[in-house]
C-alpha cells in the first residue's frame, strides 16, 4: 500500500535517488556502495555510517558517529555476503523497508478492525495513504520508518491480550523495551515520541476497562520506564562501539554527549536559529510545504477536541445543530478564503487549524441533528482521552529537542504523526462509524 502510493506520488522508481531526504539516506548508501569488506569496515570505520569527507559537522572525518548505525550494518553485511549489485540491492532495500512499514500499518488496521469496526479501519487506511509525510519516510533507508511506529503498532496489537491476562504485563514491558532498543540502534531521533507511543493503546484499553487515574499513571510510568531502559541500553552499546574504535574513553564520552546536548537543550553550535520555543512554534505554524510535500493532513484535525469535547456534556438538539453546522461551514470558508484572497499557493498551518475548528464544528452540528448520544458509546471517551495523551506525547520532542527541531524544519513535522496523527485517524474513523450507525465487522475477533 505505502510502497505503491509512494512510487506513484513521487513518480520515481525505488532505484532512483529519493526526492525526500536523499542526503540522510546517502549515509547508508555510501556504505553499501563501497568495496570495503565487512571486517575492514569494522576495523577502519568502526561499523558507523559514512558521512561525506568534507562534512564539517562530522567529529571524525568521513564518519557519522551519532548512532550505532544498525541499518547500515545489516544492509552492508547482506550486500557483501551475497556479492550483490549495489545499485539493484539499494532499490530492493527501499522496497523492503516500505513493506515493513506497511506491515506495521496492517497491524494497526487489524487491531482497530477488532476493536472499533470496519469503517474505522477503512478510514484509517485512507488517511494514512493520503499522508504524504508518512509515505515520504516509509522507504528511506536511513529513517527505516517502521522502527518509529513499532512500539505504537505493537501496543495496539497485543495489549488487549494483556487485558485478557493472556500475556503478562512484564512480557509486554520487555517487548516494548526491545522495540525501543531496536529503534535507538538506528538513531535517537524522536525517541521520546517513540517510547510514549507505546502507551497510547494501554491508556485506551485500561480506561475502557475502568482503570482509575492512579492505576493508569502507574501503567504509563512502567511502560515509559521500559522504553527508557531500551534507549539507555542502545546508548551504552553506542558508547562501547565508539570506545572500541578510537580506544579513548574521554573522546568517546565527548562524541556521544556533544551531539546529544547540541540537538536537545544544550548550546547549539550549528547555524540554525534557536531563538526560543515560542518563535520555534510559530515557525512550524507557518510551514506551508517542504520539498514539494504538502503539510501533514493531521493538521486538518488538530483542533478536533474544540468541536468534540462539548458533546460529552450536552446535546444541543436538532434545531441548534443546524445553526452549529452552518457556523462550522462559515469557518471553513473563511480559512480557505484567507489564502485565496492573498494569492498564495497552498494553505498554511494556521489556516488549517481554523479549518479544523470549522470541520469539528460541522461534525458537532451533524451529530446534534441526528441526536447522537455520545455518552452511550463506551469506547469513545477512552479513545478521546488516549488521543489527547497522544497529542501531548507528540509535543515532547518539540519541547525536549528544540535545537533539533530548529535545524530540521524540512522533516520534523513527522512528530505530529508520532503518535498523535495516527491516533487521530483512528478517532476520526470511529466518529464516522458512529455517524453511519456504528457498523461492526463482527467476523474478526481476537481468539
Amino acid at each position: 500500500m505505502t510502497l505503491v502510493f509512494s512510487t506513484f506520488y513521487f513518480s520515481e522508481s525505488p532505484w532512483d535517488v529519493p526526492a525526500f531526504q536523499s542526503d540522510s539516506e546517502a549515509l547508508v548508501t555510501r556504505k553499501i556502495e563501497t568495496d570495503i569488506s565487512i571486517l575492514d569496515d569494522l576495523k577502519q570505520k568502526g561499523g558507523f555510517l559514512y558521512a561525506e569527507e568534507n562534512n564539517v559537522s562530522a567529529i571524525i572525518p568521513g564518519l557519522y558517529t551519532s548512532q550505532v548505525g544498525l541499518q547500515g550494518l545489516i544492509l552492508n553485511t547482506i550486500d557483501k555476503l551475497f556479492k550483490l549489485d549495489a545499485f539493484r540491492f539499494i532499490g530492493f532495500s527501499r522496497i523492503s523497508v516500505a513493506l515493513l512499514f506497511s506491515l506495521i500499518i496492517v497491524c494497526i488496521v487489524y487491531a482497530t478492525l477488532n476493536e472499533f469496526g470496519i469503517i474505522t479501519s477503512i478510514t484509517f487506511i485512507i488517511l494514512v495513504i493520503l499522508s504524504t509525510w508518512l509515505v515520504a519516510f516509509s522507504k528511506n533507508l536511513y529513517w527505516v520508518a517502521f522502527t518509529l511506529f513499532l512500539p505504537y503498532g505493537i501496543g495496539w496489537l497485543i495489549y488487549p491480550l494483556v487485558i485478557k491476562s493472556r500475556i503478562r504485563f512484564l512480557t509486554f514491558l520487555t517487548i516494548i523495551g526491545a522495540l525501543v532498543f531496536l529503534k535507538s540502534l538506528n538513531g535517537y531521533e524522536y525517541i521520546s515520541n517513540v517510547l510514549l507511543g507505546a502507551t497510547i493503546a494501554p491508556v485506551y484499553f485500561e480506561l475502557k476497562n475502568g482503570a482509575r487515574l492512579p492505576s493508569l499513571v502507574k501503567i504509563v510510568f512502567w511502560i515509559s520506564l521500559a522504553g527508557v531502559a531500551g534507549f539507555f541500553l542502545a546508548y551504552l552499546l553506542h558508547f562501547f562501539q565508539l570506545f572500541l574504535f578510537i580506544r579513548d574513553i574521554n573522546k568517546a564520552l565527548f562524541i556521544i554527549t556533544e551531539r546529544a546536548t547540541a540537538r536537545t537543550l544544550g548550546k547549539n553550535p550549528y547555524s540554525c536559529d534557536t531563538s526560543g520555543l515560542f518563535t520555534l512554534t510559530l515557525k512550524y505554524l507557518k510551514i506551508r510545504s517542504i520539498y514539494g510535500i504538502q503539510i501533514p493532513l493531521v493538521w486538518i484535525f488538530c483542533a478536533y477536541i474544540i468541536g468534540f469535547v462539548p458533546l460529552l456534556a450536552f446535546n444541543p438538539g436538532k434545531k441548534t445543530g443546524y445553526i452549529i453546522a452552518f457556523l462550522g461551514g462559515f469557518l471553513v470558508l473563511i480559512s480557505i478564503g484567507i489564502d485565496w484572497f492573498a494569492g498564495r499557493p497552498g494553505i498554511g498551518i494556521s489556516q488549517l487549524i481554523l479549518f479544523s475548528i470549522g470541520l469539528s464544528t460541522i461534525i458537532f452540528g451533524i451529530l446534534s441533528i441526528f441526536d447522537v448520544k455520545i455518552r452511550t458509546y463506551e469506547k469513545l471517551v477512552p479513545l478521546m482521552v488516549a488521543t489527547t495523551w497522544a497529542l501531548i506525547s507528540s509535543l515532547t520532542w518539540h519541547l525536549l529537542a528544540q535545537n533539533h527541531m530548529a535545524c530540521h524544519l524540512g522533516l520534523n513535522a513527522i512528530i505530529f504523526y508520532l503518535p498523535f496523527g495516527v491516533t487521530v485517524f483512528i478517532q476520526i474513523g470511529y466518529w464516522i462509524q458512529i455517524l453511519f450507525g456504528n457498523i461492526k465487522y463482527s467476523n474478526y475477533r481476537y481468539s
